[in-house]
């Protein structure tokens, strides 16, 4: 008997000790896996936020007329969730003047889809648009395409004939073509004291193209002196191809009784249409310079529409392009 409780103490030990190693090593297998989820959660959450800056860098080589942003960086704000950010420019004649900060949450299991800072809001008058957060202006091209005659339409801007009463500012302006004009035709419209920052493609459509977001809005961006060079126009097709046959351009506009447009249409149609940037037409340019040189060009011709973004008072240390 002696014996016998002996070997069962010694069963029950080994039992014991068997069962602890056991919850040991099922505590670590555990917390093993559980780090591992957690990694694998964290990184599909970084992958959310690197979607978005993927898809923001894209979307500045073809869009946001006369924008460049200067930095961005993620804020973490908590293992699964964030938001991107990028502190963004305009170049108003050689004066670099803030503009709306970009802001996008993203988590998880949700990626915001568009840049919301992107859609502007018109004024009471139907004359200007206004960012949604500092209420700073945003240049808009119309389309010659549409008619522009129901009660619901902008009016028409001509905004050059203002610009005599804004003295010593540097201004930017959106003008749209009557219709559309070469790259070396541009060169010659424009006066050689005005700055050219940025080239609209335009749309074939009949739709408003007051109503484009700024990532929505198609165009190519000139180098510091305003000029475009054919390496230049080329890499903007490729990116225009690419975004045509992406998700990035998905976005449609129109109403019920009209055709929808799609923004990667438009791209694929440019792209289709215009090979070279010696055949390459244009719709409207951003332009920016003193007041008192782009008041001078109110009454040209070749001007459907001009539209006055944002402005900076001249100061003595400020060194203008043109």
């Amino acid at each position: 008997m002696n014996s016998l409780s002996h070997f069962e103490k010694i069963a029950k030990k080994s039992k014991r000790k068997h069962t602890i190693k056991t919850a040991i090593y099922a505590a670590l297998l555990a917390t093993l896996f559980l780090g591992l989820a957690v990694k694998g959660l964290v990184e599909l959450t970084s992958k959310n936020g690197r979607r978005i800056l993927e898809r923001y860098e894209f979307l500045n080589h073809i869009a946001y007329p006369n924008m460049f942003y200067k930095n961005y960086y993620f804020n973490a704000s908590g293992l699964f969730s964030g938001e991107f950010q990028s502190n963004r420019v305009k170049n108003i004649d050689g004066i670099e003047v803030p503009f709306e900060p970009m802001k996008v949450k993203y988590s998880l299991t949700q990626i915001s889809s568009h840049d919301s800072t992107s859609w502007g809001l018109w004024d009471s008058k139907n004359t200007g648009v206004y960012s949604q957060g500092q209420q700073l202006k945003i240049p808009v091209f119309y389309n010659i395409n549409h008619s522009y005659t129901d009660e619901v339409d902008p009016e028409v801007t001509q905004d050059l004939n203002v610009i005599q009463k804004m003295p010593n500012q540097a201004v930017e302006v959106a003008v749209t073509f009557d219709k559309p004009y070469t790259y070396s035709e541009i060169q010659k419209m424009v006066p050689k004291n005005v700055l050219v920052n940025w080239y609209w493609i335009g749309s074939k459509s009949q739709f408003d193209t007051t109503a484009f977001a700024m990532d929505n809005t198609l165009g190519v961006m000139g180098d510091d002196e305003g000029r475009l060079s054919p390496s230049t126009f080329k890499q903007f097709r490729h990116h225009l191809k690419k975004g045509s046959q992406s998700l990035w351009l998905d976005s449609s506009y129109g109403s019920d009784g009209e055709k929808w447009v799609r923004i990667k249409d438009e791209a694929k149609t440019y792209v289709k249409t215009n090979k070279t940037l010696k055949d390459a037409t244009f719709s409207g340019i951003v332009i920016s310079g003193r007041s008192e040189n782009l008041a001078k060009m109110k009454d040209r011709d070749w001007i459907f529409a001009s539209n006055i973004g944002q402005s900076v008072q001249i100061q003595p240390y400020h060194q203008l392009t043109k």
